[in-house]
């Protein structure tokens, strides 16, 4: 199956996609109105507007804010702890899920491994009943899941951090797989290159995530945008062997040639790589 992920509402009705994603917040704040015509996707706690409030954004132990210019951020990155902020996303996963049953989450948990250290977050897990910091901070992530699920009667889809290392998703953002399992229909991998002029690391990713992912469905996004059709097909291709669902980001219509051109081939029983 194919899909599109988008900031374009009429997108979702190009006949070629057989699942469309409208993302009504982005990880730089940006919201619109949910539609009804398509999975509307939250950036959750990827938020750069929100970060900039000091009572908002994750810190580390030295302070440090999670915000785009503190290394390795492209965006900010809210504390999953703020109870006001949690409550809005809440809201906003209502009205998404009002307008169309299906809904996608991204950017969900912990920025990185050394956060958050804020004083709530460190009251909060001392009087809990975890020792282990990690194990504390994937239950607070896995609440929030649970209570995105109790909001969802349709699919819900978890876009991930791209490393299935055993372990590090959980020790990074505090999403633990097989929780998450438990939770969503679909987990979605974004790998996204300008160029896709190798495919090797495409293929040891979603591999990875095919050996992890075994109770929900797994699906893997492309970049599209001014991407060479020929090195998105040969993306295509390799990931096509793991997954159940490729997506595409934010080019409907190099999207749309990339699948008609998988069309034609297949039906005229050529692969991706050879020639006419």
């Amino acid at each position: 199956m194919y899909g599109i992920v988008t900031r374009n509402e009429p997108e979702l009705d190009w006949d070629v996609f057989d699942r469309g994603f409208y993302e009504v917040k982005s990880a730089s704040g940006r919201q619109q109105s949910p539609a009804d015509t398509g999975v509307n996707a939250i950036a959750c706690h990827g938020d750069t507007a929100a970060s900039a409030a000091p009572e908002l954004v994750a810190v580390d132990g030295c302070g440090t804010p999670a915000t785009p210019g503190q290394g390795a951020f492209d965006c900010g990155h809210v504390c999953p702890t703020n109870d006001g902020y949690r409550s809005g996303l809440l809201a906003l996963v209502d009205a998404c899920a009002e307008a169309y049953s299906d809904v996608r989450i991204d950017d969900v948990g912990f920025p990185l491994a050394r956060f958050c250290y804020c004083n709530r977050c460190v009251e909060r897990f001392e009087g809990s009943r975890h020792d282990d910091w990690y194990d504390w901070r994937a239950s607070v992530v896995s609440e929030f899941l649970a209570a995105v699920r109790d909001r969802v009667s349709g699919r819900l889809y978890l876009g991930v951090h791209p490393d299935p290392y055993p372990g590090r998703l959980r020790r990074r953002t505090g999403i633990d797989l097989e929780t998450a399992m438990a939770c969503v229909d679909e987990i979605v991998v974004p790998l996204y290159d300008p160029y896709y002029a190798t495919t090797y690391w495409l293929d040891v990713i979603a591999g990875g995530f095919r050996d992890a992912v075994d109770a929900a469905d797994l699906a893997v996004e492309l970049y599209a945008v001014n991407v060479d059709i020929d090195a998105l097909l040969d993306a295509v291709s390799v990931v096509s062997e793991h997954v159940d669902d490729v997506y595409f980001g934010y080019d409907a219509g190099i999207a749309r040639a990339a699948i008609r051109r998988i069309e034609a081939e297949a039906a005229s029983g050529m692969t991706f790589g050879e020639s006419t």
